[in-house]
């Protein structure tokens, strides 16, 4: 999908993502080109399970099922941003968004600035299978959980036009 971006000639003014979404989005940041895309694919078809969900397995579920615990640890996923994303969203070279679940409220918070890897991180904690991320005194799940595809966050931060990349279900 990146790359038909590519090929259209579209270039981002900013971009948005939720969980996954949000890794994607927060790589691109760094500057949207040809060899950006290649990068991250190569990033995608390396990992395997055990980089993103290590210690899941069923001692972790039974934990999980016990209600004294969650299925993996978030140490992998921490790794693999750490590896491959500035620290700050000032680093960026495009304004990028992303999208969080506020646990006590339930809504969609879109952060712009601070700390980027937090912000993935908490972005991508699927509730269970990651533990909650704190950020600022608040408590964070995965961005999907309000806001799936980040329509109406893209919108209010001042979309006018949008291209959606959803590799979610139909």
């Amino acid at each position: 999908m990146l790359r038909a971006v590519l090929d259209a000639g579209i270039e981002p003014d900013f971009l948005v993502g939720t969980s996954a979404g949000a890794l994607n989005a927060a790589f691109l940041g760094k500057g949207f080109s040809a060899e950006s895309v290649q990068d991250l694919a190569g990033i995608w078809s390396e990992l395997r399970t055990n980089d993103v969900f290590p210690g899941f397995g069923w001692l972790s579920s039974l934990r999980a099922l016990a209600g004294s615990g969650v299925l993996a640890s978030p140490s992998g996923l921490a790794r693999i941003i750490e590896r491959h994303l500035p620290a700050t969203h000032a680093e960026l070279a495009i304004p990028t968004a992303v999208i969080a679940s506020d646990l006590a409220t339930g809504s969609a918070v879109a952060f712009r600035q601070g700390d980027l890897r937090r912000h993935v991180l908490a972005s991508a904690a699927i509730p269970g299978v990651f533990p909650p991320v704190a950020v600022d005194g608040r408590t964070f799940i995965d961005g999907g959980v309000s806001s799936h595809v980040p329509l109406l966050p893209a919108r209010d931060l001042g979309a006018k036009t949008m291209v959606v990349l959803d590799t979610g279900f139909p």
